[in-house]
């Protein structure tokens, strides 16, 4: 596959996404995903991003819990 953003090739990679939903932070370990191997943009296929929302939406038990740090500028 051809990256749209540069033209660079995509490789199939694990990665730490993370997303932000009703003020809430969710951070997904060992995520599949398609990352260019030039500028590094990802994209998550359609199944898992379903996934993602199925353990967001269904208040899924996460395996554990981080404190993150939140600054004001």
């Amino acid at each position: 596959m051809e990256c749209p953003e540069c033209g660079g090739e995509f490789e199939e990679k694990q990665i730490v996404h993370s997303e932000c939903h009703e003020m809430n932070f969710y951070v997904f370990k060992n995520t599949p995903a398609w990352v260019c191997s030039q500028c590094c943009a990802e994209y998550l296929q359609p199944e898992v991003t379903k996934k993602i929302d199925y353990l967001i939406n269904n208040h899924i038990k996460p395996e554990k819990y981080e404190k993150i740090p939140v600054y004001s500028l």
